[in-house]
């Protein structure tokens, strides 16, 4: 409000801890948000205790889509819009297991209204990009699952996106630019 900002385009990403914050913020402050995207994180109330954070991510603890929904709406009682969710793991992440991906899947699609079943999916180059859409059609939830990607954030540093570094592999496909396609930017 102070900046006068366009409240329907906020939006928070992040990667590994950034993105169980990004995940975070997305359960506790959906009133805020337009969008998040997650890059290797876990659901949302995953864990409560040092221990079980370890087994959140490796490897990853299953619970029902219902649970999963639950532990978010517990924490803010709330029945408007929620953010689109973007949703990006590594296939042999070592460090937050691909696991997660589908349990993030579970709370969000719930949280969403949306089938368990993506709307679309398509595979090119060892990844696959599935979308989950409303009533109204609107993609409200995607993944990309990046089948020979260890623990990272994706650049193409050939088309202009990004350089190599630790944690950030050349992987083809332009993490940051997608996801600011996804959320309209």
């Amino acid at each position: 409000k102070r900046h006068r900002s366009d409240a329907k385009r906020v939006f928070a990403a992040g990667f590994s801890a950034g993105a169980a914050m990004a995940i975070n913020l997305a359960a506790v402050y959906p009133d805020v948000y337009a969008g998040v995207a997650s890059f290797a994180g876990v659901p949302y109330g995953c864990a409560t205790t040092l221990m079980e954070s370890t087994k959140c991510m490796i490897p990853g603890i299953e619970r029902t889509a219902a649970e999963h929904a639950r532990r978010v709406t517990k924490a803010f009682n709330y029945s408007g819009r929620r953010p689109k969710i973007s949703l990006w793991q590594g296939g042999i992440d070592n460090v937050v297991y691909p696991k997660n991906q589908s349990e993030l899947v579970k709370q969000w699609s719930t949280l969403h209204g949306v089938s368990a079943k993506p709307t679309t999916t398509s595979k090119a180059s060892g990844i696959t990009h599935s979308e989950w859409s409303d009533a109204s059609g609107d993609v409200v939830l995607e993944t990309y699952l990046i089948a020979d990607m260890w623990h990272g954030f994706p650049v193409d540093p050939s088309h202009g996106c990004g350089r190599v570094a630790q944690f950030v592999p050349d992987e083809g496909i332009c993490g940051a630019s997608k996801v600011a396609d996804f959320f309209d930017l």
